[in-house]
């Protein structure tokens, strides 16, 4: 579990002078539980989310009530890149927790050395998971795959105690693909002779033809 320092906001200010003060917008919700919004300094939060991601516990500090929560949205500005608003969902205690986990992969793979490439079909895996049995990131063994072609599934993965994945166990998570190599269009050698320079201005017979 992670700590952040938040504090309420008004929302009859507006997001843009939020923003301008230095810090970014948020909502914190759950299920039966009042909505709070709050604001964050932006440069500390977007340190803060490199390391905790969407699966880690975030403790709010500088409420009314402190609360468990997870990161359940981040708005990007479409050109600067910048975190514009912040959605947390609040953990309430009992219930299992939905949320994606980073696919970490690890080992080296025998086909990989063969010649092979390695495609990485899901990034984040969709799991269920009471909040004491969230992990930060999933593990995926690569050393499995040993011949051009292997492919290891959602239901192949190990999964920690007490979680489960909500993605179909057929579908893939990381393939040894045949290495394709980059093909170069031939250089056609240009034929000088085959090309007609155009001469400035008429021909002498072009000159008599317009008279």
């Amino acid at each position: 579990m992670m700590k952040l320092k938040v504090e309420a906001r008004d929302t009859a200010t507006s997001p843009e002078q939020i923003r301008g003060a230095g810090k970014i917008p948020g909502i914190c919700y759950g299920h039966g539980q009042d909505s709070i919004a709050f604001s964050v300094d932006a440069a500390s939060f977007e340190m803060f989310y490199k390391k905790a991601g969407t699966s880690t516990i975030i403790s709010l500090e500088g409420l009314a009530q402190e609360r468990d929560t997870l990161v359940k949205e981040v708005a990007y500005h479409p050109v600067t890149g910048k975190i514009l608003h912040i959605d947390l969902y609040a953990i309430t205690k009992g219930e299992t927790i939905e949320t994606e986990v980073p696919l970490v992969l690890v080992g080296e793979s025998p086909a990989v050395k063969a010649g092979a490439s390695i495609i990485h079909v899901i990034q984040d895996l969709l799991i269920e998971a009471m909040p004491q049995n969230l992990p930060h990131e999933i593990t995926v063994d690569i050393s499995v795959l040993v011949n051009e072609g292997d492919v290891i599934t959602v239901g192949e993965l190990v999964l920690p105690e007490g979680v489960t994945a909500l993605v179909d166990a057929d579908e893939p998570v990381v393939i040894a693909s045949e290495a394709q190599e980059e093909s170069e269009d031939p250089v056609v050698p240009i034929d000088m002779s085959a090309i007609e320079v155009e001469k400035k201005g008429k021909k002498p017979e072009d000159a008599a033809a317009a008279e």
